[in-house]
């Protein structure tokens, strides 16, 4: 989804709510898919009374959600602030351990158009009322159908220690994954880098493989799924432990 603000200089400052390096959104565009976030500053430089569009982008073109109006009350300024400095980061790693980190392939798979693979999907197994069994559409992670809530863990892993999880997308469709407890960094697809903003949600296109890295930092069970909540009731959730 495209959020766009209209004839004001965008700054977008954090990401699924975390801090990030501050920088200008083109042409005051903003994507976000399904459970991410981004906080923006708007600088309010037109003229008193002069109307500022916030809309979603459609292929029919801005659909307009609300405006903002300028009230610019002396004294006058018409120049903009000069560039926002990052907000205070939180303590999350600036370095991870990838020699020792453990690596888990996520298969996306299923759904309409796509082979079902065989699935371990727990003996009547029911997601949020609807039941899953092998005559609906269902999908999968890493080759088991669930909520999320159902069976062994999909891995297990030891505090502090690094996880690098790869999302071979194998559907005609994109998916939202999104990981509870944690952020992650969208690693480069040469694995020279990754990107410079963490994030917990991030959508994978189709038959395409992302990867995302993280540092195992707090203790529990966490959920591990598709933030498009449909793709989740049928199939696409799984849990992880932190041990």
């Amino acid at each position: 989804m495209a959020v766009r603000i209209t004839g004001q200089p965008v700054s977008v400052m954090a990401l699924d709510g975390q801090p990030a390096e501050p920088f200008v959104a083109k042409d005051g565009r903003v994507v976000l898919g399904p459970g991410n976030r981004a906080d923006v500053f708007v600088d309010a430089v037109p003229n008193s009374g002069t109307p500022t569009a916030i809309g979603i982008e459609l292929e029919q073109g801005l659909r307009p959600l609300a405006q903002l109006v300028t009230d610019r009350g002396p004294p006058a300024r018409r120049e903009p602030l000069p560039p926002p400095q990052p907000l205070p980061a939180n303590p999350l790693p600036a370095r991870m351990d990838f020699k020792g980190s453990l690596r888990v392939d996520v298969a996306i798979e299923g759904g309409a158009n796509a082979p079902v693979p065989a699935m371990s999907a727990m003996p009547g197994m029911s997601a949020h009322g609807h039941s899953m069994t092998m005559g609906t559409m269902q999908w999968t992670l890493a080759g088991r159908s669930s909520v999320g809530h159902d069976g062994p863990p999909l891995f297990s892993v030891k505090r502090g220690r690094t996880v690098v999880i790869a999302y071979p997308n194998r559907t005609n469709f994109p998916h939202a994954m999104h990981l509870h407890g944690h952020h992650f960094r969208l690693l480069d697809r040469l694995d020279d880098g990754w990107k410079p903003y963490w994030l917990d949600t991030v959508t994978v296109p189709p038959s395409e493989t992302w990867r995302i890295a993280f540092i195992a930092d707090n203790p529990g069970k966490w959920m591990l799924h598709c933030h498009m909540l449909e793709h989740q009731d049928t199939g696409m959730g799984a849990w992880f432990q932190v041990t």
